[in-house]
């Protein structure tokens, strides 16, 4: 036996130690790791060929590295706030992502510079939530906050809170899958700007984004361009319930969210343009490259559309090395990538549906595509009505195909 596969079983084997950590306990995991083994020493004592029996050691190597890796990134005692949580302090850092504001509170993502705690200054490197209590009575004037101020900031540390239900909404999980860890809780007059860091590339791709949602204000009415801002920028806050709910009813709800059918369209549309233009092939793909990377970050850099992007990614560079790209494994090393970049969004509902799907319409949907030929195969070529059926059969294999692993 020839492993026909081998970056879809390695990358697969990191996944999967992941999962094992996070969805077993101490001793089912144990059990299963042991269990894994002897079938490795068994495989390879029986196949004895020297090239797959590299590739299944590797295999198992590379589960336990992510089984570690993810209980080493799980566990919050090991990081530098822990020690200073239920404390009153004084943080200093940068304001990273977007800002929501209520009239009740503000909430941001923290990049920490110091603390200041007990008379003690110490550096902190370490990305936070904060939430800021506005006070009714306050006389005060509160802040307004920009992406990149550098705040100085009077709070409580605190962990996220837990599930207060079995299978509720867990605060701590969602926030790990950000990369966070701590929680500050002020109050909003104990928050002031003391400076602002500045950042070439990230300022300039944030600016053209809020000059194109500034457009679509300007130029549409509130609606309409709450959905444009939605398909084309990623910006969701202004769109109204109204419309989220006639969405959803309507089983339309992903066409809000940037995902991997609006990089298709947008890769195919950068490419067709090139092509327009007549410029080489392979400097297509080397623009390409750079078009992919630069969307990502313009539309917020959410999962589908990193998933998206990677595996469009991965399919380039095969191309650009002379290598044919296989769509499973292109699949797998976006997800080993996203999991070693940040191993908590294996339990992120976006990556399960957004990987989910897309294996599924690989498995699947060629063969479902198949089995509906029947509806238009006796009809001949010339015929149009074969073409729009046989388009129909082709949209239904997918939906159906994705929606056997989405369930």
């Amino acid at each position: 036996m020839t492993v026909k596969r081998p970056m879809l079983l390695l990358s697969a084997a990191l996944v999967a130690g992941m999962y094992l950590f996070a969805l077993l306990n101490a001793e089912a995991s144990l059990m299963v790791l042991f269990l894994l083994f002897l079938t490795t020493i068994v495989a390879c004592i029986k196949k004895r060929q020297l090239y797959t029996n590299l590739i299944l050691i590797c295999a198992f190597l590379l589960f336990l590295s992510g089984y570690f890796y993810y209980a080493l990134k799980s566990d919050v005692s090991i990081r530098q706030l822990y020690n200073d949580c239920g404390k009153q302090c004084t943080l200093t850092g940068e304001v990273v992502g977007n800002i929501e504001e209520t009239d009740q509170y503000i909430r941001f993502f923290l990049k920490t510079k110091s603390i200041d705690i007990d008379g003690e200054n110490r550096a902190v490197d370490e990305k936070i939530s904060a939430i800021c209590f506005k006070d009714e009575n306050s006389t005060s004037i509160t802040p307004t906050l920009n992406r990149g101020d550098v705040i100085s900031l009077h709070c409580k540390l605190e962990l996220p809170s837990n599930a207060m239900n079995t299978n509720g909404f867990n605060y701590r999980s969602y926030y790990k899958s950000q990369g966070v860890y701590f929680e500050a809780i002020a109050n909003a007059t104990q928050l002031s700007v003391v400076g602002h860091q500045t950042h070439t590339i990230k300022d300039a791709i944030h600016c053209f984004r809020t000059k194109c949602t500034a457009l679509f204000d300007s130029t549409f009415p509130k609606e309409e361009s709450g959905i444009l801002k939605a398909y084309i920028v990623g910006e969701t806050s202004d769109i109204t319930q109204e419309i989220k709910d006639a969405f959803s009813i309507s089983g339309l709800s992903h066409v809000l969210s940037i995902s991997g059918m609006h990089v298709a369209v947008f890769i195919s549309s950068f490419t067709a343009f090139l092509w327009f233009l007549k410029i080489p092939k392979r400097k297509q793909m080397v623009l390409s490259v750079c078009a992919i990377v630069l969307f990502v970050i313009f539309t917020g850099g959410s999962i589908a559309t990193i998933r998206a992007g990677l595996v469009c990614l991965i399919a380039l560079f095969a191309q650009l090395v002379f290598r044919h790209s296989d769509p499973m494994t292109a699949l797998a090393e976006a997800a080993a990538v996203l999991c070693i970049w940040n191993p908590f969004v294996i339990l992120d509902a976006s990556f399960l549906l957004s990987f989910s799907a897309t294996f599924g319409i690989i498995l699947f949907s060629a063969g479902i595509s198949q089995r509906l030929s029947v509806v238009y195969r006796r009809i001949p070529i010339e015929f149009r009505i074969r073409r729009l059926l046989k388009t129909i059969c082709d949209i239904t294999a997918f939906g159906i195909s994705a929606n056997l692993f989405i369930i």
